[in-house]
């Protein structure tokens, strides 16, 4: 069972491409982020769980879920995750391979799959042939992983300490992981992408426009996926390209 969850659509595309590499069922988690809930899984294959990554771990929000699931039948459990950069494979393993045993699961460790860079309140987006060729590197490296997780394979298994995914995720949080900056323009239509979008159900519609209502996860969604490119943050993304994989 491939699960995931995606803000801009690069985890997303990763998840459905494995999906019809190993023939699987592909869950979106965002229905379980919305409720704040977990569900009773089963699947005779393999977990693969496909995320971005937040910090140099996995988003909290989709720890959440799998602490309030369960898991039977494979007792197999995968991690993908996407990234625009690098981050630390051994200080994930070791904090979500403690999430993931109390959950009566094997862990077999993750594989990091660059795509374009998305989170555009602190980094640039890349331009659209690079990012079509990001994307394109890394689908070719998908059928790979993917006979690796089907024969029943380690990907990279290594534990270790790492300040980048406690620390600094922690701290991360705490001081970038807010809503209160976000604003639309005049150019907004209130059509309601940003609010149909948001894995968090953190947006309604006050008077056709869109407000946020305290509990973000910076997925970049509503940002990224705008049509008429209105909604800022303060003034961290004003004249960059926003980006969003349909």
């Amino acid at each position: 069972m491939i699960l995931y969850f995606s803000g801009t659509g690069n985890s997303r595309y990763i998840a459905k491409r494995m999906g019809e590499l190993l023939s699987d069922e592909v869950v979106d988690l965002s229905r379980y982020t919305r409720d704040k809930s977990g569900d009773a899984f089963r699947s005779e294959k393999a977990y693969v769980l496909v995320v971005p990554a937040y910090s140099s771990y996995v988003p909290l929000v989709v720890e959440k879920v799998i602490e309030d699931s369960t898991f039977e039948g494979s007792g197999d459990f995968y991690l993908l995750m996407t990234c625009g950069g690098t981050f630390s494979y051994g200080g994930v393993n070791m904090r979500l391979s403690r999430v993931v045993q109390n959950k009566g699961l094997v862990y077999k460790g993750l594989k990091a799959i660059h795509m374009p860079e998305n989170y555009i309140t602190l980094f640039a987006a890349p331009p659209e042939a690079l990012a079509a060729k990001l994307i394109e590197r890394a689908t070719a490296r998908l059928p790979k992983i993917a006979a690796k997780i089907a024969a029943g394979k380690a990907l990279y298994t290594a534990q270790f300490p790492s300040l980048f995914t406690y620390a600094m995720n922690d701290s991360f949080y705490k001081r970038l992981v807010t809503d209160k900056y976000y604003y639309v323009t005049d150019a907004c239509i209130g059509c309601g992408k940003c609010q149909r979008l948001c894995p968090l159900n953190n947006i309604e519609m006050v008077d056709g426009k869109p407000r946020w209502k305290g509990d973000c996860t910076q997925c970049m969604a509503c940002i990224g996926a705008c049509p008429k490119a209105c909604i800022e943050y303060g003034d961290k993304a004003k004249g960059k390209r926003r980006y969003y994989f349909e």
